[in-house]
């Protein structure tokens, strides 16, 4: 059995390849579901989590939340989180020490955190235990990993510009990565209904499919 190289998984390269912005599509009763809540969302670590984080924002004010800057005065605190810097990990639990203070005083607020540290099991146990009033973890998937992941199988994803092969014909359509998160599922913090969004394929990804189909 061939095994992920965890180390070089763990690695950024300063070389960004281009990212596809991903929209996903909430069912109409949902829609609107949040209207005069608002969030505050903090973001650590690379392009990859700013650009997830804008991908939260967009869901979320798709819902009806309005972003604000006082975590203070938010109904919904999110942390988008990095495991590779150290000085990442301690500010992320620096700043879960000033949610404990905002919950005692505003117990409706839902805190939570997503990226890299909330797939960490040490990280989880450790959150479950000493701050047990985080109530959501969204994991997000780790592309960076997967795709150092699948070039390490011999089996890189097109239109990777940093562990791909060079696009050549006919593939030259790519506008991005060949990795799509489809389906986006989670329990609602209140009412523990489950919520699941569908992010339709990019139109790339359909010709993609359309050429190999035709060889």
């Amino acid at each position: 059995m061939v095994v992920p190289n965890l180390k070089e998984a763990m690695k950024r390269s300063k070389e960004n390849g281009k990212v596809q912005t991903i929209h996903y599509v909430l069912e109409e009763e949902l829609k609107g579901i949040a209207k005069g809540k608002r969030y505050f969302i903090k973001t650590y670590g690379c392009q990859m989590n700013e650009h997830d984080s804008e991908n939260i924002k967009a869901l979320l004010e798709e819902l009806g939340f309005s972003q604000i800057d006082c975590m203070e005065e938010a109904d919904l605190i999110l942390l988008n989180t990095c495991a590779i810097r150290e000085n990442a990990h301690n500010k992320v639990f620096g700043f879960l020490g000033r949610i404990k203070n905002i919950k005692e005083k505003r117990p409706h607020v839902i805190a939570g955190i997503s990226g890299c540290m909330a797939q960490e099991e040490v990280v989880v146990n450790e959150i479950l235990k000493k701050y047990n009033y985080i109530e959501c973890q969204l994991k997000t998937g780790r592309t960076h990993q997967i795709r150092v992941h699948m070039s390490y199988i011999n089996h890189p994803l097109l239109g990777d510009k940093v562990y791909g092969p060079p696009v050549t014909k006919p593939f030259q359509h790519l506008q991005g990565q060949t990795l799509h998160a489809k389906i986006l599922g989670f329990h609602h913090p209140a009412t523990n209904q489950y919520i699941e969004v569908e992010a339709p394929l990019p139109q790339y990804f359909v010709q993609l499919i359309e050429s190999m189909k035709t060889g």
